[in-house]
């Protein structure tokens, strides 16, 4: 759907043609989408975009429930376009680019993110390689504020989610213990099973 919105043609109505009613109501709301998108670069991020086929690439690029962080005008090398932080990814596209997608870069996988004062650059940090964005219009060194705070986010969430469980609280350890020897008193459980299960709250002290 979101390849049938990029050459959509609202003003054709033969363009709906073999297309069910749902779908043409799901190009429009697309449509409207695009339009709130395009007005918030221009608006919250002061972007005066001519080219709106690079807006359309980043807007079909965007995931369900990936929304825009910051936004500016860019040079990468010698090509200008737009630079986007994600709450996801960072992602560029060059005017009159051949590129049918941004090129992104996810959070993950930047080391570090730093600005420099000299051209108004960013200067992101990947294992592989290190890329530099200048020229920066919309406040460069916020910009890089907002990425690192994007990159810390990331890293604490995947911390979070791959940190173990450990309840370091010896009271409701013993609490735990005395709920198992009276569910082995009622015969819920067998004595080797509330051995087992002693053992294993015991290792946790």
């Amino acid at each position: 759907m979101r390849s049938a919105f990029k050459n959509m043609d609202l003003g054709n109505l033969v363009y709906f043609k073999g297309y069910t009613s749902f779908q043409v109501q799901e190009l429009l709301v697309k449509e409207a989408q695009f339009q709130w998108f395009l007005r918030e670069l221009a608006k919250t991020y002061h972007l005066t975009v001519s080219d709106t086929a690079m807006v359309t690439k980043l807007f079909t690029a965007l995931a369900d429930g990936e929304s825009t962080v910051h936004a500016a005008g860019a040079l990468y090398g010698n090509k200008r376009g737009i630079l986007l932080a994600t709450n996801r990814r960072l992602m560029f596209v060059g005017a009159n680019s051949q590129i049918k997608l941004p090129e992104s870069i996810d959070y993950k996988e930047i080391a570090s993110a730093d600005f420099i004062l000299i051209n108004n650059q960013i200067k992101i940090t990947t294992p592989e390689t290190t890329l530099f964005f200048s020229g920066i219009m919309n406040q460069p060194e916020k910009f890089c504020s907002k990425i690192k705070q994007q990159i810390d986010q990331i890293n604490n969430k995947g911390q979070g989610e791959t940190r173990p469980f450990q309840n370091t609280n010896e009271s409701s350890l013993f609490d735990i213990l005395e709920r198992l020897g009276n569910f082995r008193q009622n015969g819920i459980i067998t004595d080797e099973e509330f051995a087992e299960q002693k053992s294993k709250l015991l290792e946790r002290l």
